[in-house]
């Protein structure tokens, strides 16, 4: 399917990756090692192990690799968000709440 896609004239610039969390890797790799930038859920892969294969395969394919950052919805980040909103980035946060 990788294959057929980068083919096209019209085909895709980045894979999305929101598989269930043990299929990352390997559907990382093989977007990667097929030319297509990755942008995948969280957790990038399972174990440590993975990971540093996933930084290997990265590192190779000299391509585009995001996390989607699925903690934004936490109480805390909520809070940093709004702090920025209000007082700007790279401002005194104290006070926010």
């Amino acid at each position: 399917m990788l294959e057929a896609e980068r083919a096209r004239k019209d085909g895709i610039d980045f894979v999305v990756i929101a598989t269930p969390n043990h299929l990352h890797l390997p559907v990382a790799k093989a977007a990667l090692e097929a030319g297509f930038a990755v942008v995948s859920d969280k957790p990038a892969t399972a174990t440590y192990a993975e990971v540093l294969e996933l930084e290997a395969v990265v590192a190779k394919a000299a391509l585009p690799y995001a996390l989607t950052p699925y903690l934004c919805r936490v109480r805390a980040c909520a809070g940093g968000a709004r702090c920025v909103r209000e007082r700007g980035a790279g401002t005194d946060s104290q006070g926010c709440s």
